[in-house]
């Protein structure tokens, strides 16, 4: 109360003392001053006419630090409409006489700095002053946020010059802000829409922006009778917002009618409604939730429906909502007035020398006899915008002419275009790419500068550069026309780069069978990768992993444009390690091989493939084994000759030694990206020829190595093909749904009185190839009657085929989701002749499939988990297989 009167007071003596200062001055001195105040009266005036209302503050006249006579005020927020108004004061056939602004001044501001207001004015010292840019320095700083009031004033000091005088009115400082009553909103969801640690002040006027904020919230959680109470408390100069909400019981729909419907079921209509009805898992759809904007939208959703089965005069006429007052449950019934069905008599296109209208008929997907589709005509738009733009017409202007025949129910269509003019590209800009060299992008693109832009042209060159993978899978890879004329556009190739590195370390403790001890168990690993290596292209991948029983390395290095060339140069050099425990019939609980060897690869993409990558490659590779299996000597006890025919197959399989190959590959990926494919394809075929070997003796005081030594030494030498191709297309939106097709074909044949390594044959079984089954199941194997156990062989033929679809389960695909089915057979063990028919099991064409679904992590080390149901189970099986690998797409 005191505050008040002190501000009454000083503002009455601040009236009385301007009045009479202001006629003093008009009678004294009116030539000097009146044209600068006649301009800031008149902008204050035109501000006034367009204000936002905002409350008027009193400032003192001990803050203004001016004379109160010559204080001119303009006193406003916004004027959209102000000019320059010299020229409106200026006597008749004088030219207006300029104020430069000598000074500018703040007052008022107590916790707010000067430097971000001063930061906000149009003005420098030494301008001209103008009403105009007068009008931009009020709102640039009520902008600020931080003001109840923005005052500007003119302090002349000479006949040409003013000091100009800003005078803000702070609001309250906002220290704390409270809740009471928000059982079913948290602080922290309130967070998220406003950071109220980011709000500095606050005052009444801004109550109702927060309080229409939080209803949203609660709205969007079914609490549609939430009152909320708002209330700003605290001293003079600091606040303490205080929210008092009654959230009342929860609104939810409980049924969903239809009146009308004479022709489809509510059950059908009502999965194509965002609307649904409450159930016992509600909470984990959204199932019951009261939206009146979607319920809006559920109205344009039925009578699309229904025109686009032939119902060309179909409306939702009105939708009830009728609410229990008790309960808050809601009733939402749709009054459909269905009308006639309409057939199509007539579609017509018209061609051009072009392209014929038998041809464009021919493509679209409206036909005469089918019914009435508002879709298909969307989608016949749709897609001669895409015929007419591979040929140059990009801007082409698709009208649909639809003429409805009421007495016979039928309506002809016709779709008349203009197609303007064919557009060139000027130049070709790309945008956002701070790593990844422009060259790099440019050498993806399928457009030229000074070609013609197609819509095919647009479409395949982002797909090849979302293939890059080195953008956001999303929304990475855009196309903006910037036109320069009628036909001429520059376009700009807007990317949004991600992390294609990535650096792992791992310190293990197991994996042996002898996890107690320290020294055995211990293991560390270290992965680098990089796929976009110096923004160059460049793929690296190393990696290592180290224990006392365990040396696994890799290195590889390849670039596809070697020497800015479409050459495709490679290096591989590795030291692997495989660990082979599913044997029952040897003595050995596990055999341990390691590989090492080192591959050049160098080719080029060949015209004759369609533009497919040619490779050939050289290698070597080295192949030991810690021991060569010895077959179970109860097996050699009970029945010699099946032990005498084991082990001449192990022996001929496991044998060590060293071996150059060579190989040819061809292959060609277009799918749109190389980790999170939604669509595209990719194919590889390799062939490889080992042509010589360099093996060591592994001798050993038993019957089956003395008989191997006799009859010289085992060398192998084989040749093999492989055929590897997938295929995805999107079902739902462009990666919510993701169907995959995958095929793969293999032979292998030994030369003459050679062998094949055990590794190179085909093991069909796991997730690599069909899940369900165990590494190598799907095959030949060795069966011992006598001990009513089989081992596996290896085949030389092998099929398999997988189909998946795939979702994503985390927005940013981390975590990916699939269902699937397998199928496949692996047939035709080498040296099958050695082996007595009676203990060969599965040498021929056998095909066996799964189902089952599987999780795909990619973060923090890539992991895939597949559970794999057999749909053919034989007595001795399991009838499924959990599988835990590295993550990989087909």
């Amino acid at each position: 109360m005191v505050s008040s009167w002190r501000t009454f007071f000083y503002s009455t003596v601040l009236i009385v003392w301007s009045a009479i200062s202001f006629s003093f001055i008009i009678a004294n001195n009116q030539e000097s001053i009146s044209p600068i105040e006649d301009e800031i009266e008149q902008a204050a005036h035109s501000l006034e006419d367009n204000a936002a209302q905002i409350d008027e503050a009193n400032v003192d006249d001990e803050e203004i630090e001016v004379t109160p006579a010559e204080d001119y005020q303009l006193e406003s927020e916004e004027d959209n409409n102000v000019v320059d108004e010299q020229e409106e004061v200026a006597p008749a056939g004088q030219a207006p006489k300029p104020r430069i602004i000598k000074d500018i001044i703040i007052v008022g501001n107590k916790h707010i700095p000067s430097e971000p207001i001063l930061n906000r004015i149009p003005y420098q010292p030494g301008e001209i002053f103008t009403r105009q840019r007068t009008n931009k320095l009020i709102r640039n700083v009520y902008d600020l946020g931080y003001f109840r009031q923005v005052k500007v004033y003119a302090q002349p000091v000479n006949d040409d010059s003013i000091n100009l005088i800003v005078a803000v009115d702070e609001k309250r400082l906002l220290e704390e802000v409270k809740f009471q009553g928000n059982k079913h909103i948290s602080e922290k969801e309130v967070k998220k829409k406003v950071d109220f640690a980011k709000v500095p002040s606050i005052d009444e006027d801004d109550l109702p922006k927060y309080i229409k904020i939080l209803k949203k919230l609660y709205r969007d959680k079914d609490y549609h009778d939430v009152d909320i109470a708002a209330q700003v408390k605290g001293d003079c100069e600091k606040a303490i917002l205080h929210f008092a909400i009654k959230e009342g019981r929860r609104t939810l729909i409980k049924r969903v009618c239809f009146t009308g419907n004479d022709h489809f079921l509510g059950k059908k209509l009502r999965t194509l409604l965002f609307t649904r009805e409450d159930w016992v898992l509600g909470f984990l759809d959204r199932a019951g939730s009261y939206q009146p904007d979607a319920i809006e939208a559920d109205k344009f959703v039925i009578e699309n429906f229904y025109q686009s089965n032939g119902f060309l005069t179909a409306k939702v006429r009105d939708v009830s909502v009728d609410i229990d007052e008790r309960t808050k449950y809601v009733t939402v019934t749709f009054h459909i007035h269905e009308g006639e069905q309409y057939t199509i008599s007539d579609v017509r296109v018209p061609g051009n020398e072009v392209i014929s209208e038998e041809e464009l008929l021919a493509r679209l997907p409206v036909r005469v006899g089918q019914l009435y589709s508002k879709e298909k005509i969307r989608e016949t738009i749709e897609l001669l915008r895409v015929i007419w733009g591979s040929y140059g017409y990009i801007n082409a202007d698709i009208e649909p002419s639809i003429q409805p025949n009421d007495d016979e129910k039928t309506v002809s269509i016709a779709f008349y275009t203009e197609l303007g003019s064919k557009v060139y590209v000027n130049n070709i800009n790309i945008i956002g790419n701070c790593k990844t060299h422009d060259k790099v992008i440019r050498r993806m693109l399928v457009i030229e500068e000074g070609g013609l832009l197609t819509t095919h042209a647009m479409d395949e060159s982002k797909n090849r550069v979302e293939g890059l993978g080195y953008f956001d899978q999303r929304d990475g890879v855009n196309w903006r026309i910037n036109r320069n004329g009628k036909d001429s556009v520059d376009l700009d190739l807007i990317v949004k780069e991600v992390k294609t590195g990535k650096v792992e370390a791992q310190i293990g403790f197991g994996g042996t069978r002898d996890i107690s001890s320290p020294t055995e168990s211990f293991n560390i690993g270290v992965n680098v990768t990089e796929t976009n290596l110096f923004g160059r292209g460049i793929n690296l991948n190393s990696s290592a992993t180290l224990s006392k029983e365990e040396r696994n390395l890799l290195f590889s290095i390849s670039d596809p444009w070697l020497f800015d060339k479409p050459i495709h140069g490679a290096f591989d050099v590795y030291l692997k390690r495989s660990l082979y425990d599913e044997f029952k019939l040897i003595e050995q609980p596990e055999i341990k091989e390691r590989i090492t060897g080192g591959t050049a690869r160098l080719g080029a993409l060949s015209a004759k493939l369609n533009d497919a990558t040619i490779l050939g490659q050289l290698g070597v590779d080295g192949i030991t084994y810690n021991e060569t299996p010895i077959v179970k000597r109860e097996l050699l006890a009970m029945a010699p000759l099946e032990a005498v025919e084991l082990q001449a197959i192990f022996d001929r399989r496991f044998a060590s030694g060293a071996f150059l190959w060579v190989g040819g590959s061809a292959f060609k990926d277009v799918r749109n990206h190389p980790v999170h494919p939604s669509r595209g394809y990719q194919w590889a075929m390799h062939t490889k020829f080992s042509i010589h070997s360099n093996l060591k003796d592994n001798p050993r005081d038993n019957p089956a190595e003395v008989r191997r030594l006799e009859e010289g030494r085992v060398r192998f030498g084989y040749a093999k093909f492989n055929l590897d191709a997938s295929w995805y297309t999107p079902l739902i939106g462009e990666r919510d749904l993701v169907l995959c097709l995958h095929g793969y074909f293999g032979i292998v044949a030994p030369f003459k009185n050679r062998s094949v390594p055990f590794r190179e044959l085909y093991h069909v079984g796991g997730p690599a190839s069909i899940r369900g089954f165990l590494y190598g199941e799907i095959g030949p194997r060795f069966f011992s009657p006598t001990l009513n156990q089989s081992d596996m062989l290896g085949a030389k033929k092998a099929f398999w085929l997988n189909a998946e679809m795939i979702f994503p389960i985390s927005s940013d695909f981390s975590m990916k989701g699939a269902v699937f089915y397998d199928g496949g057979a692996g047939w035709d063990t080498p040296d099958s002749n050695l082996i007595s028919p009676a203990d060969l099991r599965n040498n021929s064409f056998s095909f066996r499939h799964s189902v089952g679904f599987g999780v795909r992590i990619l973060r923090p080390t890539p992991v895939k988990i597949d559970w794999g149901f057999k749909l053919d189970r034989k007595r001795d099986e399991t009838a499924s297989q959990v599988h835990f690998s590295m993550y990989h797409e087909f």
